[in-house]
């Protein structure tokens, strides 16, 4: 329940607390005076923390508290999401299955963080087995572990990712199963699985290893001697087999050898040649190749099999490399290439020139977010810290609001802000008054910390009329408080809707005892309460101009033409915020996971302004919602090239005939002809996923072209847009198509067809 001041009814808490909240608040704040005198004297307060204060003093907002939890863990739950999985499952639905078993894993209850911890040191004292809570003298009588049916969606999990041949994620949740008490009557599946897995892999004296495992836990188990033999009969069988498999590798293998030494290589001859009175001798098998281990660890396999191991190495690498600067690192902008500077004006406020010539491709930018939060509705499949995909993910240890990629992440989570956010996220979402920016906010605070908070606000900072000279550390909070807010701009009801919701977060903070006990409040933690709302005030006003989309793009069936950009989080990026908005950008935001990158898109001379778009561009948005957006949304009037002279949208540019700002010579006219054709030969290659022939391509045209060219011109544009597709395919993964792979139709491509 949440409970309200003297007066006023008790409210319900549900996961649209703050809808009641603000309409109860907005019912007492009107009727409290004469609206028109208190909204006037509102609107006198100079700083964040009068107005929090101001909004605080209503007895109704001074005595709201939440006392209770929501989205927490819940049994019922999980079985139920277990046994639809389970029924898909059978059906042979197994992506689907994944999907409920990670619902039921995220409703599971789990040990806390500090028995987590506990655990984990005894386990990396063990071997082989682990202690099972079923475990006992009498084994008539079972024990239930108290985390079974957690181990229980582990195990089926599992069993849904072995038929898919996902061979790694299955022996992670093998493991995680054993960890949390897998009854130990059913243990044998899981060594069997486990052996299974390994033989996919083909990790053959591991796969002996679990299948010889898997028959002692038989002969352990509650199966009747019917079942016991029969499954004893089926796990033999897997061992003849995999003899047999090792046998057949190990013989393909010795005589492609023969071969070898027969044959050897010009190669092999040069580099190694025989020595006078030295016998040639057959080159061995190297033990990193699975032939190797094959022949050599079939029975006698040096490493120790835990059920219960899970391996965290590499755990949060990133899945596709980050492009790295151009030209290196700004000494005094760490997070900016030394090809563009941090330059200051009344009318531009800070932006970025560059400080020599650029060309498209320049990487000027990579950082990663002071603050970076995922939307709820990717929350089933992404990671909430680093924000990487992830099919098979594991919960938090007290709600079932988040998950995550890796224990890693878990706990670095849990220790940097989850901690003060666990069980009160669901009362942020959904709503209807709420919008997307209060989570950011709360986890700038949450991030930072209450000490770290008040040690940065009471050194003086820099105005951001200012370009401090100093270094620009994005990593401090400085960097963060110091954006622009645009409070003077900003309505009478926006300031006060956002002040009702810095308070509502404090309200959650203070629940989780960010501030101290909160069933002991002191003078201190009251004044603490009153700081934060204004400073998580300042942050929701820094959100809405300054927070970014953290993006990630999809590719359908290989088809360029159902390409596209999806936002699945949001974030604040200190450096990043400098650029300012222009409909026609010379650069580009790229995301990737937990990190953004600049790259130039078109040539910019030396001292000219580098800037990037905000959402809206001038090819697809009208002239009138562009200039609403930006006047609404970020406080300015946008007076770009596009603007300024009323550039039409791509659709009325189509049929319009090329201009150019040179006169047609003949060796002008054969080089527009060539790159043409050169665009052309670079479609085919981007419609064949061949991203790294295709780039250096287009990106010539574009630096020809465009020095040719009258602006707006459609066909320059749709060059532009492919270069874009390129530089966000890059390095992601994706093959180069054969003939009969390439989808159909995708001949003549335009803006048209890419923007679908």
């Amino acid at each position: 329940m949440a409970r309200s001041g003297a007066g006023t009814a008790g409210i319900t808490v549900q996961p649209s607390l703050f809808d009641m909240f603000y309409e109860e608040f907005l019912a007492q704040f009107m009727s409290a005076a004469d609206p028109n005198e208190i909204s006037q004297e509102f609107m006198k307060l100079k700083t964040d923390i009068e107005r929090a204060d101001f909004i605080m003093r209503l007895p109704f907002v001074r005595d709201f508290e939440i006392k209770n939890k929501a989205g927490i863990k819940c049994i019922e739950k999980a079985v139920r999401y277990r046994e639809e999985g389970n029924k898909l499952f059978q059906s042979e639905q197994c992506t689907q299955a994944i999907l409920f078993y990670n619902k039921s894993i995220s409703y599971c209850p789990h040990p806390s963080y500090e028995q987590f911890q506990q655990g984990i040191e005894q386990e990396q004292e063990k071997v082989k087995e682990v202690q099972f809570a079923d475990d006992i003298k009498d084994k008539n009588k079972r024990v239930p572990s108290k985390y079974e049916s957690l181990s229980l969606s582990y195990g089926n999990r599992s069993a849904a990712l072995r038929k898919l041949n996902q061979y790694e994620d299955c022996l992670r949740d093998i493991a995680r199963a054993a960890k949390f008490g897998y009854p130990k009557a059913n243990i044998y599946k899981l060594w069997e699985r486990k052996g299974k897995c390994y033989e996919g892999l083909k990790r053959y004296d591991l796969a002996a290893k679990c299948y010889r495992q898997a028959l002692q836990c038989v002969k352990e188990s509650n199966l009747g001697e019917r079942e016991k033999a029969s499954k004893t009969g089926e796990i033999q069988g897997l061992l003849k087999l995999l003899r047999n498999t090792v046998e057949t590798s190990s013989i393909a293998y010795q005589e492609e050898d023969e071969e070898d030494q027969a044959e050897p290589s010009s190669s092999q001859e040069a580099s190694a040649p025989e020595r006078p009175g030295r016998k040639a001798q057959a080159q061995k098998p190297s033990p990193t190749t699975p032939n190797a281990q094959a022949s050599n660890h079939m029975v006698k396999a040096a490493s120790q099999v835990s059920i219960s191991h899970i391996s965290t190495t590499g755990s949060i690498r990133p899945d596709f490399e980050v492009p790295e600067l151009t030209y290196g690192h700004n000494p005094r902008l760490p997070s900016a290439s030394i090809a563009i500077d941090l330059h200051f004006s009344p009318e531009r406020g800070r932006y970025f020139i560059a400080t020599q010539d650029l060309g498209p491709g320049d990487v000027i930018l990579r950082e990663e977010p002071y603050a970076a939060v995922l939307e709820s509705v990717f929350r089933v499949n992404h990671c909430a810290h680093c924000l990487r995909k992830t099919p098979t993910p594991i919960p938090c240890y007290e709600c079932a609001t988040v998950q995550y990629c890796t224990e890693t992440c878990r706990d670095l989570s849990w220790l940097e802000y989850h901690s003060v956010e666990c069980g009160v996220l669901s009362y942020l979402e959904p709503s209807r008054c709420l919008g997307r920016l209060p989570h950011l906010a709360l986890r700038i605070v949450t991030k930072t910390g209450l000490q770290s908070l008040i040690r940065h606000t009471q050194t003086p900072l820099p105005t951001r009329d200012q370009v401090d000279p100093g270094l620009f550390d994005p990593t401090s909070y400085r960097s963060v408080h110091n954006l622009a807010a645009n409070t003077d701009k900003r309505t009478f009801e926006d300031l006060l809707k956002k002040t009702a919701e810095a308070i509502f977060m404090a309200k959650c903070l203070k629940f989780n005892g960010f501030f101290g006990n909160p069933s002991s409040p002191t003078p201190e933690s009251q004044r603490a309460e009153i700081f934060i709302s204004s400073l998580l005030l300042r942050h929701l006003q820094v959100a809405a101009t300054n927070g970014l989309e953290m993006a990630e793009c999809i590719l359908k069936n290989n088809d360029i033409t159902k390409f596209d950009i999806i936002p699945v989080g949001g974030a604040i990026f200190p450096t990043m915020s400098f650029f300012n908005h222009s409909c026609y950008p010379n650069a580009m935001r790229l995301g990737y996971q937990n990190h953004q990158v600049v790259r130039v898109i078109r040539l910019i001379p030396k001292g000219g302004e580098v800037n990037i778009d905000y959402g809206f561009d001038f090819y697809a948005t009208p002239l009138e919602y562009r200039q609403k957006r930006a006047g609404m949304n970020y406080h300015f009037k946008c007076e770009c090239v596009a603007c300024s002279h009323k550039w039409p949208v791509y659709d009325r540019l189509v049929d319009r005939p090329p201009q150019y700002r040179k006169k047609l010579t003949p060796e002008l006219t054969m080089e527009i002809a060539r790159q043409a054709a050169n665009y052309q030969t670079a479609m085919e290659y981007l419609v064949r996923l061949d991203i790294n022939k295709s780039i250096p391509i287009l990106a010539e045209y574009l630096a020809t072209m465009s020095e040719l060219i009258v602006h707006p011109d459609a066909r320059y544009l749709d060059c532009e847009e492919a270069y874009k597709q390129c530089l966000w395919l890059e390095n992601r993964g994706f093959k180069v198509l054969k003939d009969k792979q390439v989808p159909k139709g995708l001949s003549n491509i335009s803006l048209e067809k890419l923007k679908q």
